[in-house]
């Protein structure tokens, strides 16, 4: 990809986020504070505090809500066997792990959970984790490595940069590598990290320095894919 045109777009969405007064999608930047306020996977009550840990004051998007969710199911998960489902969250957590490996281990993980909870009580044949939500429990853990997944928004902005090697939709690792370099190029410009600042200020959170923006960056992309 072309680091001129990086920063062309980068001058606009610069732009573009200092009309407005608050920041887009705010519920997604209060979902991240809420989670580093409340998650403690060690935690006695292991149930009650993933519940606290996934909340939101203006919206459950996220997460699919409060019934027939990635949330709910996982709830019920955590009843049967909270000692398993800690444990694969903490391999997904892991970050001396090879990513993808561990990302298609948690999604079997609870594959196997609701092969076996089906055995005993009839529930939804999905447990609704899909990329986007391992996605949000990463881009939530470590913000400053993980935004959430958006592929199609990332493919056109790739093509707009003109990049010449597109990671592909599975190549996890090498989608999230592309998107730090981006940021760690963008993020030098101290009035972008200015910019940024004032908005969590006006939305009333405490900025917490995170890969999100980059999803605002790419839908910006997307959505003026010439400049």
């Amino acid at each position: 990809m072309k680091v001129e045109k990086i920063n062309a777009y980068t001058a606009g969405f610069k732009s573009y986020l200092r009309s407005r007064i608050e920041l887009h999608n705010k519920y997604k930047y209060e979902a991240l504070q809420n989670w580093h306020d409340n998650w403690d996977i060690s935690a006695p009550d292991f149930h009650t505090r993933y519940n606290n840990s996934l909340h939101s004051k203006t919206s459950a998007n996220l997460w699919g809500g409060s019934k027939d969710s990635a949330k709910s199911v996982m709830l019920q998960f955590i009843k049967e066997n909270d000692q398993f489902i800690r444990m694969a969250f903490k391999d997904l957590f892991d970050e001396g792990k090879d990513l993808g490996l561990r990302w298609n281990r948690f999604v079997f993980h609870l594959d196997d959970m609701l092969i076996g909870l089906q055995q005993k009580d009839k529930l939804t044949n999905t447990h609704f984790h899909d990329k986007s939500m391992v996605s949000v429990y990463l881009s939530f853990q470590y913000p400053e490595k993980y935004c959430i997944w958006e592929y199609s928004n990332f493919e056109k902005a790739m093509r707009a940069l003109e990049s010449r090697d597109i990671p592909k939709d599975m190549e996890t690792e090498r989608y999230y590598k592309s998107l730090r370099g981006i940021y760690t190029l963008i993020s030098k410009d101290p009035e972008f990290i200015d910019i940024l600042k004032d908005l969590y200020r006006e939305s009333g959170l405490t900025y917490l320095p995170s890969l999100m923006i980059m999803n605002e960056w790419l839908e910006y992309i997307a959505n003026h894919p010439k400049i």
